[in-house]
C-alpha cells in the first residue's frame, strides 16, 4: 500500500505542476512488478559486483537445510540462478510462514527440503551476467534495495493489495 501511496504522491504533484520541466528531471515513473522473485534472487549481487552501498548480497550468507538442527548444515547462496527452475518454492501461507521464520528469513532450504523440492533452488541467484537486463536497468535507473510483499502469501492476493 506505502508503494502506491508514494506514486500517487508523486503523480499528483509533478500533474498539479508543482514540479516543472526545468525543476525536475523526472519524465516518467514505471512500476515493475514481477512474480516470486526476491530482491536478492535478481539484484542481491549487485552490492558485491557494482555499488556497496546497495544492501544486497554480501558472499557469505547460507540458508540452514533444518531451522531446528544446525547439524544437518547450510547451503551457500551461490550465483547459479535457474532460467527454468528444478522445482518451484511453496507460495501457500504456511510453506512462506516457514520461509520467513519470523522474520529470520532462514526458512527458504528447509521448507525445500521438509516438501520434498530442490534445495539448491531457493539459494541459487542471479547476477549481472545471468540476469543482464534487469541489472542494467537497476543500474542506469533508481531501484529499491528494500522492498517487501505486503502479504506473506501468494502472487494474487499482492498484486490485488499493490493496486488497492
Amino acid at each position: 500500500m506505502l508503494k502506491l501511496l508514494i506514486v500517487a504522491a508523486v503523480l499528483a504533484i509533478v500533474s498539479r505542476g508543482v514540479l516543472s520541466e526545468r525543476s525536475s528531471r523526472i519524465k516518467h515513473i514505471v512500476v515493475l512488478m514481477m512474480e516470486n522473485r526476491s530482491f536478492d534472487h535478481l539484484l542481491g549481487w549487485l552490492k558485491q559486483d557494482k555499488n556497496p552501498s546497495i544492501d544486497g548480497l554480501t558472499g557469505t550468507e547460507t540458508q540452514p537445510r533444518d531451522i531446528n538442527d544446525a547439524s544437518k548444515g547450510s547451503l551457500p547462496v551461490t550465483r547459479n540462478g535457474y532460467d527454468v527452475s528444478p522445482s518451484d518454492p511453496k507460495h501457500l501461507f504456511d510453506d512462506i510462514a516457514t520461509q520467513i521464520n519470523h522474520n529470520q528469513m532462514n526458512g527458504f532450504v528447509h521448507n525445500s527440503v521438509a516438501t520434498g523440492i530442490s534445495e539448491d533452488n531457493p539459494v541459487s541467484m542471479f547476477d549481472s551476467t545471468t540476469a543482464p537486463v534487469i541489472n542494467t536497468l537497476a543500474t542506469e535507473f533508481a531501484v529499491f534495495d528494500r522492498w517487501f510483499c505486503s502479504i506473506p502469501t501468494s502472487t494474487d492476493p499482492n498484486r490485488v493489495s499493490f493496486l488497492l
